[in-house]
């Protein structure tokens, strides 16, 4: 679990602005992809459904360890 790597208390916007700073970042390297318009929607799409889902089972992970506030 990622809760143990962790020191301290995080707060979720702190867990959420990791999430968003990691989409950004995904989006860029998307975006630099030899596909189609169309193509890298579909590619930004499925990272963000992705990146939500794992947010979700970090916040979850840090609620059991009792890390998040």
């Amino acid at each position: 679990m990622i809760a143990w790597f962790m020191d301290g208390a995080i707060s979720e916007n702190e867990v959420d602005d990791i999430k968003e700073s990691i989409t950004r970042y995904c989006e860029s390297k998307i975006d630099g992809l030899p596909l189609s318009d169309q193509e890298k929607e579909v590619q930004k799409h499925q990272m963000k459904q992705s990146a939500d889902a794992y947010n979700h089972g970090i916040k979850d992970g840090l609620r059991m360890e009792g890390k998040l506030v």
